[in-house]
């Protein structure tokens, strides 16, 4: 099999780069974890399936007016104190 990665739609952002889902509150996004914002995955042909959109381009989200940025705990607690 080919090791080579070709990109595709990232599925829960579908392909902005900003997921919005039941907790977002309406307007609100938050920088999408599974593509880490760029709007795209790379995969290859072994993890291709056939509902997988090959990537043309980042799309706009007119819904959405501000966006949150989430990050995890642990690199939370090892931001400076003020």
């Amino acid at each position: 099999m080919s090791s080579e990665k070709l990109k595709f739609e990232c599925i829960p952002c579908k392909a902005s780069g900003i997921y919005s889902g039941r907790c977002e509150p309406e307007g609100v996004g938050v920088i999408c974890t599974r593509c880490k914002g760029e709007g795209y995955e790379e995969l290859s042909a072994d993890e291709v399936v056939s509902y997988n959109k090959p990537f043309v381009e980042k799309k706009i989200r007119g819904d959405i007016i501000l966006v949150e940025f989430r990050m995890q705990y642990e690199e939370f607690v090892k931001l400076p104190q003020h």
